[in-house]
């Protein structure tokens, strides 16, 4: 049996009070950054799957940026070209110095706004559907003398499966509420004091 990482407890502890509560999916993502370094940021890229128009949304806690991108051309240190033929779970390793992912459409216009640079970095394949991935975490430097070790890839690695579950937890909570303000008659909620 692997060693937890000993950074994973706490973050752990946070992983599991996100779902349904978008502050606290903000309060882990900063954990996690700071467990790494304080010259990494977390993003996320996100991708309707019914939409054909290619519409990615990249997301931080401090804000988001929607742009229409058609390939998600993220490199791996794999020498793969691009994430989109990665599994779910997969943790995946960014090259620094990848002259046409730091020109990209999808670097130029939606990650460097939020000050990070093109690699060295860490992701995770969150969702996919048949053909291409829908959601993905990027942990990029902010300072560009920052690099990941294996021990920061362990740490992701090991806190996958977690994230996976979070996430499934998350969309089943998300689903299941969007309907209930519908059972509730909206006089009952003016005078209860909800809205």
């Amino acid at each position: 049996m692997a060693v937890l990482d000993e950074r994973a407890g706490p973050l752990l502890a946070l992983l599991y009070a996100t779902p349904g509560d978008p502050h606290a999916a903000s309060r882990f993502v900063r954990a996690l950054c700071s467990a790494i370094s304080s010259d990494v940021r977390a993003l996320g890229l996100a991708r309707a799957t019914a939409d054909p128009s290619g519409m990615l949304v990249a997301f931080s806690p401090d804000g988001w940026r929607a742009e229409v991108v058609v390939d998600l051309a993220v490199p791996t240190a794999s020498g793969e070209p691009s994430i989109e033929g990665l599994p779910v779970g997969a943790v995946f390793e960014i090259p620094g110095g990848d002259a046409h992912f730091g020109e990209s459409p999808l670097f130029k216009n939606l990650l460097e706004p939020f000050g990070v640079q093109p690699g060295p970095g860490l992701g995770m394949v969150q969702a996919r559907d048949e053909a291409r991935v829908t959601l993905a975490l990027l942990l990029l430097p902010a300072d560009p003398s920052w690099a990941p070790s294996p021990h920061d890839r362990e740490l992701l690695e090991s806190l996958a499966p977690h994230l996976l579950q979070s996430l499934r937890l998350h969309t089943r909570l998300t689903d299941a509420s969007a309907g209930a303000d519908a059972l509730v008659p909206p006089s009952t909620i003016s005078r209860s004091g909800w809205s």
